[in-house]
């Protein structure tokens, strides 16, 4: 498995994906870029916190290019025209020639502008049937993609004593409704609605408070982050919308936040630098919390499987969405439902499905197809 390096923190989408499927897998011994303790591992980069991108790759090519044999390389990437370029070489090296018709490529999020030039593999897997369509609606063969959504491990439940516990030290009362914003600060579009939903359900009367759970990755993001404060200055619920800080993940952990809050929403209709059903929705459910989504994004597929509540572009429709399931029965049923279907994205079920694909790669490669 070609990947970023597969090590804590556990915050990367994809390093998270590459170390439950790696470490669910009971057919085929899978082979991670660093992190998990598997004997004999053999794509060994290193950090690239302080390599610049071309050195990263380059680095990755050359442990890709001197590694062993193995019956399948998996490559795991944002599809970007540089990723692509990148990997091509990594195939190119791989030793013998005819292992390229055991690469397979899973496009770990969608872009903006899906373009043919983003598939590199015989074999690509998409994370949704949205991005599978986006693809096939600018060329790709369909017999090349193949959709198997993400897996995400179960957290630990969070009991009532420990949510109130949490919900004391952010100073939300017990009575209001914690909103937990969860989208890309940098690419997502929805901190300034999911703002504006904020300020009308408290001219409505509704007590409500807002959490951006978004990771400041970059200067942008950062940036973005006080764009939001400041409107929500400009709004008059400044005091009601606050971000995280490391030190309080560290002290609480994100899952106990995850799993005290009463609504996790992500209603950015696109979901660019992120999984198309994220990780956190996925963990959300298994905690058993209401989840609302864009209808226009990857993740609406998640409301056709119960699992959430679809919203409009509306700032309207996100306030009512937000206040229908606002009742503690409705987000209750909700949440119980999203449990139980998260069972869909456990990562044994999921593995299985890939190592039935491995199995279809590896017998027309012994056919010579």
């Amino acid at each position: 498995m070609v990947s970023p390096p597969v090590r804590p923190p556990w915050t990367h989408g994809t390093v998270n994906l590459v170390r439950d499927l790696s470490g669910a897998m009971t057919r085929y011994r899978a082979v991670t870029n660093r992190g998990l303790p598997t004997p004999g591992s053999r794509i060994e980069a290193p950090s690239s916190a302080k390599l610049k991108s071309a050195e990263k790759w380059a680095s990755m090519l050359a442990h890709v290019a001197g590694g062993r044999r193995a019956s399948i390389w998996h490559f795991f990437f944002t599809p970007t025209a540089t990723t692509a370029r990148w990997a091509r070489r990594m195939c190119g090296s791989l030793r013998p020639r005819s292992l390229r018709s055991q690469v397979v490529q899973t496009l770990c999020s969608a872009p903006e502008r899906p373009r043919l030039e983003h598939l590199f593999a015989p074999t690509v897997i998409t994370l949704s049937e949205h991005t599978r369509q986006r693809y096939l609606e600018v060329g790709a063969d369909p017999n090349r993609l193949v959709h198997i959504p993400p897996c995400a491990a179960v957290p630990e439940p969070v009991s009532p004593t420990r949510a109130a516990e949490i919900r004391a030290a952010f100073g939300i009362a017990a009575q209001t409704l914690w909103l937990l914003y969860v989208g890309d600060l940098e690419f997502g579009q929805g901190p300034k609605p999911t703002v504006q939903a904020l300020a009308q359900l408290r001219r409505q009367g509704l007590p409500a408070h807002l959490t951006v759970a978004s990771r400041m990755k970059t200067p942008a993001a950062m940036e973005r982050y006080r764009d939001v404060q400041r409107f929500a200055q400009s709004l008059g619920v400044h005091a009601q919308v606050n971000g995280l800080k490391s030190t309080e993940v560290q002290d609480i952990s994100f899952h106990n936040l995850l799993g005290s809050v009463d609504l996790v929403l992500l209603p950015s209709p696109t979901l660019t630098a992120k999984m198309d059903y994220p990780l956190t929705l996925l963990e959300a459910a298994h905690l058993g919390r209401a989840i609302v989504v864009s209808e226009s994004s990857a993740a609406r597929e998640l409301v056709d499987r119960a699992m959430a509540v679809a919203v409009g572009p509306g700032i309207g429709d996100l306030a009512q969405v937000i206040q229908t399931w606002a009742s503690p029965s409705m987000g209750k049923a909700l949440g119980e439902t999203a449990r139980v279907r998260a069972q869909e994205f456990l990562a044994p079920k999921v593995a299985a499905a890939h190592e039935a694909l491995y199995d279809r790669m590896v017998h027309n490669q012994e056919l010579g197809s």
